[in-house]
């Protein structure tokens, strides 16, 4: 299966959309259920110190960067902080409640 690069998605937004369209059209039935477990084994994964018990104040609700390869998490038993390595800026904060980021493209393209 030939893939769809960021670049292109950068280069031309219109004709990579095109492509992978293409390319999701071409693939079997098997292919598609296996793409989509995949995706939704990458979005099910959460950073290893949101799922310990450690005693790191944890966001209340569930937002992307929870789920994300590009999230760094850190924290201690005061705070909770997450910085995204791709957008290089804090997401979360614990002592500073911003708005969480509820979309963000950073998991596919990851």
């Amino acid at each position: 299966m030939t893939e769809v690069t960021e670049d292109e998605f950068i280069d031309d937004p219109m004709a990579a959309i095109d492509k992978l369209s293409d390319l999701l059209e071409s693939q079997s039935e098997t292919e598609l259920t296996e793409l989509s477990e995949e995706l939704e084994k990458k979005q099910s994964l959460k950073s290893r110190i949101l799922e310990d018990d450690s005693e790191l104040p944890k966001p209340k609700q569930d937002f992307c960067c929870m789920h994300c390869k590009s999230a760094m998490w850190f924290g201690s038993k005061k705070y909770a902080k997450c910085y995204c390595s791709r957008m290089f800026t804090l997401t979360y904060d614990s002592t500073n409640m911003v708005d969480e980021i509820t979309e963000c493209d950073g998991q596919e393209l990851v």
